[in-house]
């Protein structure tokens, strides 16, 4: 049983990394896999060595976990967040090895307006298409912008959509 468990903080904990360097450290999914490395970590914690389960041994209700505990949650949440840190900190670096990379919109936000401006002024887009682009990344798609943008027009037009409210996915 203690085996499944660290072998399902471990898998939650590398999920939760990956999709930080994939889609952002606050994505509500990345927060999802974080929690759920943590909670097999407790469930570890929890659990004795000899087989038998201390979650029967927990008293009714259940208390506010102890100060240790949550020391060890923020330790935990602390290095989950260096993780994703160094990981955002390898793309980068593997981008600015590569002199091509694709370019998604993978969200418009409030401001669609705004966006399609960008996307026009940077890519020379039609109205049209332009527009298409954005319906498409409101429609929760990832609409491909260009699969081979060089690399500092990639980070100047991923800066300017953010600006104007929108997110750019640079792969």
């Amino acid at each position: 049983m203690r085996a499944l468990l660290l072998l399902v903080a471990l898998i939650a904990a590398g999920a939760a990394a990956y999709l930080a360097v994939s889609s952002g450290p606050t994505e509500p999914v990345v927060l999802g896999a974080a929690v759920a490395a943590v909670v097999a970590l407790i469930m570890f914690k929890l659990t004795p060595s000899g087989g038998r389960s201390a979650l029967a041994d927990i008293p009714r209700p259940v208390r506010v976990p102890s100060d240790d505990m949550q020391e060890e949650l923020s330790e935990l949440s602390g290095s989950l967040s260096a993780l994703a840190a160094a990981g955002s900190t390898r793309n980068n670096e593997a981008l600015d090895g590569r002199s091509r990379v694709a370019v998604y919109l993978s969200s418009v936000g409030p401001k669609q307006i705004e966006v399609i401006k960008v996307l026009r002024a940077h890519k020379k887009l039609g109205l049209k298409e332009a527009k298409d682009l954005t319906d498409r990344a409101k429609a929760g798609q990832k609409p491909s912008i260009d699969q081979a943008m060089p690399s500092t027009a990639a980070r100047a037009l991923a800066k300017d959509v953010e600006r104007a409210g929108g997110r750019v996915e640079i792969r």
